[in-house]
């Protein structure tokens, strides 16, 4: 996909009848919690099983990925779908798509400005320390609970979606003093949306260990 880039690698695995993936790309290029890594590693794990099923064996691979980025104009993590599927096409024929890297350097430059420039992004040493204070999880507390939020989208493929839309409701619930607050840790940036610091400590909020790893995830 044009607006997404990603470079990986394929080799044989140190496991029989398993594969991995090994994220070698830096952090500051996309934050790993930004929800891109159950998307890359579902289509990864398709890519295993089909040629499985083609060999008629299980077989043992391992990924690594060297490089991703996007476009500030496309932040949908859902998108890196396609842009996975063409990469593993290019590790077998590169004539397929073609590769452009003044178009990818320049998308893995988009990205790390769209994190920085938007405040929604940090890094885990960051997200750690917030984990710490507990005046973000007692205002927090006042809008989410392991009763009123839909467990279903406590996973790490819908759970960003699921609770940038939920505290966009639900701020409504918080006073002027109490978004201030929010905003000086930076669990909301200039615009009050929720941040990965945001969403880690509501994953702590409402016990959701899953979560919390998946946005620790390093």
């Amino acid at each position: 996909m044009r607006l997404r880039h990603i470079e990986l690698s394929i080799y044989k695995g140190e496991e029989r009848h398993s594969s991995s993936a090994i994220w070698s790309s830096a952090e500051h290029q996309i934050r790993y919690n930004f929800g891109h890594v159950p998307i890359v590693e579902e289509a990864l794990t398709f890519f295993f099983n089909y040629v499985s099923g083609v060999k008629r064996e299980r077989i043992s691979l391992t990924f690594e990925i060297t490089n991703i980025g996007m476009h500030i104009i496309d932040t949908e993590a859902r998108n890196f779908k396609e842009a996975t599927m063409k990469a593993l096409f290019d590790c077998f024929d590169k004539e397929i798509f073609i590769f452009n890297q003044g178009q990818a350097e320049r998308i893995s430059d988009n990205s790390s400005e769209y994190f920085r420039s938007n405040k929604i992004s940090f890094i885990k040493n960051e997200i750690l320390e917030s984990l710490k204070i507990n005046e973000i999880y007692e205002i927090l507390g006042k809008m989410f609970s392991r009763g009123n939020v839909d467990v279903r989208m406590l996973n790490g493929m819908h759970f960003n979606t699921y609770v940038e839309e939920s505290f966009a409701i639900r701020k409504t619930l918080l006073n002027e003093s109490e978004l201030r607050v929010l905003s000086s840790h930076f669990v909301v940036n200039g615009s009050e949306q929720i941040t990965d610091i945001g969403k880690a400590n509501i994953a702590r909020v409402i016990d959701d260990f899953y979560d919390l790893r998946y946005h620790l995830k390093n």
